[in-house]
């Protein structure tokens, strides 16, 4: 399935995010700005995501499932405006971690993989950017979470259904 991985330098950006159940992201210049925006537009409402902090120490929090398409605009609910907002349905916790030295001992996926930041997608200038997760190791991610992977099976099905469509 394809899940969106979006960055923050922080915990309490993430924490804004969930509080108003909606991201967007931080400013970019060109030439990736024009390439994010594009991407963006791909995005579909359902699709799985996940967050990731930068800070130390660097962590994967809240999943989530995307409720609206981004818009071509900038908001102010962080400290700096950031640009394509959309709505987002957090299922979990944000106190809840998977560091990221652990995620790449346990997910199945990052197995022998060297440069994990790249296969993520974990960079400013990829979001928007899917990255493939099988159903399997997404089902861990989820009970890493202690959330039960059975009860979202709809949700998650549903998004790789629509994934499925679009391609």
């Amino acid at each position: 399935m394809q899940v969106y991985i979006f960055t923050a330098n922080s915990l309490k950006d993430i924490k804004i995010g969930i509080a108003n159940r909606c991201w967007a992201v931080e400013e970019l210049k060109e030439p990736h700005a024009w390439a994010r925006l594009g991407r963006s537009r791909q995005m579909p409402i359902g699709a799985p995501g996940l967050f990731f902090s930068s800070a130390e120490p660097e962590a994967f929090t809240t999943p989530f499932v995307v409720e609206s398409h981004p818009e071509d605009r900038a908001i102010a609910l962080w400290e700096q405006p950031r640009y394509l907002p959309f709505s987002i349905r957090p299922i979990g916790d944000v106190r809840a971690l998977i560091l990221l030295s652990h995620a790449i001992f346990t997910w199945p996926n990052l197995r022998g993989v060297e440069n994990v930041r790249a296969s993520l997608n974990l960079s400013p200038a990829l979001e928007f950017t899917p990255t493939f997760v099988p159903r399997y190791d997404w089902d861990l991610i989820l009970e890493q979470f202690n959330l039960d992977p059975d009860e979202y099976e709809d949700v998650f099905t549903t998004a790789s259904t629509v994934l499925q469509k679009k391609e």
